[in-house]
C-alpha cells in the first residue's frame, strides 16, 4: 500500500470515527423490509434521534496519545420499541462504531435469552460488520474474529461485541452482570427477562460510571412489570435517564396510496379517536399524520390477523400512547374480547343550560410524587356522557373542596365524594365551610349554605358514596353501561344533546388510560395493584352511581337553575 493510499486512509478512519453518520451512510448495508439489502441509508426517524444522542451524549474523550475527539458517553436512554421504526439497527451501528473506532471497548447485547442472542449476533452484529466494503482501500477496517458463537472480536485493538442471554436464575444474572467489563451496553426486549433487575444489580459499576453508554430498548408487555417501572422511571427523568417513546407515525413509509376522492371522504369521516391522535401527535412530537397514513392506520386496524389478536394488539404493535400500549398483569375488569372498551365516545364540553349533572369525587392525601390523585369526574345525566375531568395529587383532602365546589358551578348538579377516611374529612369540610362564595343569582353567602343541599347523602354510604360493600356491583354494572356505549356509538359522533344517550359514553381519555389498570385483585376484591392506581375510575364510579339518586334532586335544581337559565336566554 502506497504512503499516499494510507495517509488517506488515516485522514478517512478520523472523519469517520468524528461523524458517525457518514460512515453508517458510507460504510454499511442493512435488509430493509422487503429483504432487499440496500445501504444504510437513516430513514427520519433514525436522523432524527441520532442528532438527538449527538446533541446530549456526544462529548471530548481524551485518547491514550493524548488526543482529544469527540465520543459518545453517558447514554442512558429507555425506548419503548414501536415495531420496525429502526430504532434498534441505529443503536447497533452505534456501538459497533464506538467498538470499532476505540481501542479497548468492550461492548454488550443482552438479549431474552441465548438462542435470541445468537441470532441477534449473526443477524445483526455480524451481518452489520461484513457490509462493509473491505474491497475499497479507502476503508480501513480491524481484522475480527469469527469464529466465536457469542462474540464479534477485534484482536489487534482488543476491542469486543459480545451478545449474551441475562441468565434464567437469579444468581446466574447477577454472577453474569458482575463478571463483565463494559464500555457500551444494549439490554433488547427487557420486558421479556425473567430476572432482569438481578443482572442490572450486577453492573451496577457501571451504571454508576458517567463515561458508560447504556441503551434500555423493549415491547411493551405488562403494568406493573420491571420494564414498565423502568420507563416510568426513566419518564420522570429519576437518575439520568431519558424515556423515548416513537409513536408509529414517525416510520414515514406507513401509509397507503390515495384514490382519487379518498382524501375528501377521509377528511369528512374522521372518528374523535383520530382527531385525538391528530392533536396529540402535533402538540407533542411536532408531527403533522396526513390522509395516507389515516388509511393505512384504518386498513392495518381493520386487518384479520391482527384483529383475531384482539383490542390490544395494534396498540402494543404500532404504538400511540405510551400508557395504553401495556396490558394488565392480572383479570382486567373493562376489557371485552370482540370490543374495545378503551374508545372515545364523546369528547368534553361545557355544561349545556338547564341540564343536570352528576359529580363523583375520589379523595386522595395530596402528597404528590407517585401517590393516588384527587379526581373530580363529571356526568352530563340528561345525556350519560362524562364531560369533564380533574385530578391532582398535590391538594391536601381538608381543601379539596374549595375545587370540587368550583366544578359544581361550572356543572350544576348533584355531588358524591367517595367514602373513606379521607373522604370524610372532606365531606365534613364541604358541609362546615363559612367562606364567602357567590350563588347562581352572584349572592354572596356561606358556601356550606350554597351547596348543602347538593352534597348527596345516599343510603348506606356514610354520607359518601359508595361503601365498599357496593364496589363489586356498582363497577361490574357500569362497565356493562360502557360496553353498551361502545357497541351503539363506537367511533360515531354524539347524538344530539337533547336527548338521553344509550350506555354511558366517555369524553376523557385519561379515563381510559386507566382501564388496564382496574383488576379482579383475588379474595372478591377489585382495584389497581401498586404502583398502579384507579382514582378516575373511582370518580367515574361515583357519579355513574349518583345518577338513579338524581331525581330526589330534581325540583329544587329546576327551582335554583333552571329558571335562572331561562331568564337569561
Amino acid at each position: 500500500m502506497s504512503s499516499e493510499i494510507r495517509t488517506l486512509q488515516k485522514r478517512l478512519w478520523k472523519r469517520f470515527r468524528s461523524d458517525p453518520k457518514l460512515w453508517i451512510e458510507r460504510c454499511l448495508k442493512i435488509i430493509d423490509k422487503k429483504g432487499v439489502e440496500r445501504p444504510f441509508k437513516l430513514n427520519p426517524f433514525q436522523d432524527h434521534y441520532l442528532s438527538l444522542l449527538l446533541s446530549l451524549y456526544w462529548k471530548p474523550y481524551v485518547l491514550p496519545n493524548g488526543a482529544v475527539v469527540n465520543r459518545l458517553q453517558g447514554v442512558r436512554e429507555v425506548n419503548l420499541k414501536s415495531r420496525q421504526i429502526g430504532g434498534s439497527a441505529l443503536i447497533n451501528a452505534l456501538l459497533l462504531h464506538d467498538t470499532i473506532f476505540f481501542p479497548g471497548t468492550k461492548t454488550w447485547l443482552f438479549c431474552q435469552d441465548e438462542p435470541a442472542s445468537k441470532k441477534m449476533l449473526e443477524e445483526k452484529v455480524r451481518y452489520t460488520f461484513n457490509s462493509i466494503n473491505g474491497k475499497d482501500p479507502l476503508i480501513a477496517i480491524p481484522p475480527a474474529d469469527t469464529d466465536n458463537t457469542t462474540e464479534l472480536g477485534f484482536p489487534s485493538i482488543a476491542s469486543s461485541y459480545s451478545c449474551r442471554g441475562p441468565g434464567q436464575s437469579p444468581s446466574v444474572s447477577r454472577r453474569k452482570g458482575r463478571s463483565i467489563t463494559l464500555r457500551n451496553a444494549l439490554l433488547s426486549e427487557l420486558a421479556e427477562w425473567v430476572y432482569p433487575e438481578e443482572l442490572l444489580q450486577g453492573i451496577q459499576p457501571a451504571l454508576n460510571d458517567p463515561t458508560t453508554n447504556i441503551f434500555i430498548e423493549s415491547s411493551p408487555k405488562l403494568k406493573g412489570d420491571y420494564f414498565w417501572r423502568f420507563y416510568m422511571m426513566a419518564k420522570r427523568g429519576e437518575a439520568g435517564w431519558h424515556a423515548r417513546f416513537w409513536p408509529w407515525y414517525f416510520d414515514d413509509q406507513l401509509r397507503e396510496p390515495l384514490l382519487p376522492g379518498e382524501a375528501e371522504q377521509i377528511a369528512a369521516s374522521l372518528q374523535p379517536d383520530e382527531i385525538a391522535l391528530a392533536e396529540k401527535a402535533k402538540r407533542e412530537h411536532g408531527k403533522i399524520i396526513d390522509f395516507e397514513q389515516y388509511k393505512w392506520r384504518r386498513k392495518t386496524q381493520s386487518d384479520p390477523t391482527l384483529a383475531a389478536k384482539g383490542p390490544m394488539a395494534f396498540r402494543q404493535e404500532y404504538l400511540e400512547s405510551d400508557t395504553d400500549c401495556f396490558e394488565s398483569g392480572g383479570t382486567t375488569i373493562f376489557r371485552d374480547d370482540v370490543h374495545d372498551l378503551k374508545t372515545l365516545t364523546t369528547c368534553e364540553r361545557p355544561a349545556i343550560p338547564g341540564h343536570m349533572h352528576a359529580i363523583g369525587v375520589d379523595v386522595a392525601d395530596g402528597t404528590g410524587g407517585d401517590g393516588d390523585a384527587s379526581t373530580i369526574v363529571v356526568i352530563d345525566a340528561d345525556t350519560r356522557e362524562q364531560i369533564y375531568l380533574w385530578e391532582s395529587n398535590l391538594i391536601d383532602s381538608t381543601q379539596l373542596h374549595h375545587e370540587i365546589f368550583r366544578v359544581w358551578q361550572m356543572y350544576p348538579g348533584a355531588v358524591a365524594i367517595e367514602t373513606n377516611g379521607i373522604g370524610r374529612a372532606t365531606i365534613a369540610k364541604a358541609r362546615s365551610e363559612t367562606c364567602l362564595v357567590k350563588d347562581e343569582t352572584g349572592r354572596e353567602v356561606e358556601m356550606w349554605k350554597c351547596w348543602e343541599d347538593f352534597l348527596h347523602c345516599g343510603h348506606r354510604t356514610y354520607d359518601g358514596l359508595p361503601t365498599l360493600s357496593e364496589k363489586p356491583t356498582t363497577i361490574r354494572l357500569l362497565r356493562a353501561d360502557l360496553l353498551e356505549a361502545v357497541k351503539h356509538y363506537g367511533g360515531l359522533s354524539p347524538g344530539p344533546p337533547d336527548k338521553i344517550g344509550i350506555g354511558l359514553r366517555i369524553g376523557s381519555q385519561a379515563i381510559l388510560d386507566q382501564y388496564d389498570d382496574f383488576q379482579h385483585l383475588g379474595g372478591g376484591k377489585m382495584g389497581a395493584p401498586a404502583p398502579l392506581h384507579d382514582d378516575r375510575i373511582m370518580s367515574l364510579a361515583a357519579a355513574w352511581r349518583l345518577l338513579p339518586e338524581l331525581a330526589d334532586y330534581q325540583r329544587l335544581f329546576k327551582k335554583r337553575f333552571s329558571a335562572k337559565e331561562t331568564q337569561a336566554a
